[in-house]
């Protein structure tokens, strides 16, 4: 009786695992389809949860592309994460910023993260405001020489970004 019981519970479990899916985030640009063409300009969407922490991806995509007076509100408890996909990610320059947000109003604080590969796995880079709307690579606490995600949490206040710009990266390659 032991032994029936225990391949049964076996049997359950690898039924089970059989079912088992990986939850994996839709990564979007603009257009809603997967990253495109080469582009300074952050081009795919990771995520956006609102304040509330509610799933908003019409307006995380608003973050997307070249500045165009579109914004998103980076709100205290929001998460904005992007991706520049379609570059290959931005490279540090080694001396300076990296990385532009485009921050057309509000005022407030967002702390800035980067993924090097996965989206997953952030390093915190530094608090970014209204006032200092910029990333250095070089500021990161772990080595990090390429980064292909951003992530911005609000803080407090509220940022309206409209778009995120690799500084000195070229689509050259």
């Amino acid at each position: 009786m032991y032994a029936a019981g225990v391949r049964l519970l076996a049997l359950l479990i690898a039924l089970g695992a059989a079912a088992c899916t990986i939850d994996q985030r839709p990564m979007l640009n603009g257009d809603g389809q997967g990253p495109g063409e080469c582009t300074t300009f952050a081009d795919t969407l990771v995520v956006f949860s609102t304040a509330a922490g509610d799933s908003d991806p019409d307006a995380g995509m608003r973050a997307l592309g070249a500045p165009d007076t579109t914004t998103v509100d980076v709100a205290a408890g929001a998460v904005l994460s992007v991706g520049f996909v379609g570059l290959g990610g931005v490279t540090d320059n080694g001396d300076g910023d990296d990385i532009k947000v485009h921050i057309t109003a509000g005022t407030g604080t967002a702390a800035a993260y980067v993924s090097a590969d996965d989206g997953y796995d952030y390093i915190y880079i530094g608090d970014l405001t209204d006032s200092a709307p910029t990333i250095d690579l070089s500021k990161a606490r772990m080595a990090i020489t390429n980064a292909v995600y951003v992530q911005l949490v609000g803080m407090s206040g509220s940022l309206s970004v409209d778009a995120l710009e690799a500084i000195e990266n070229t689509c050259d390659n």
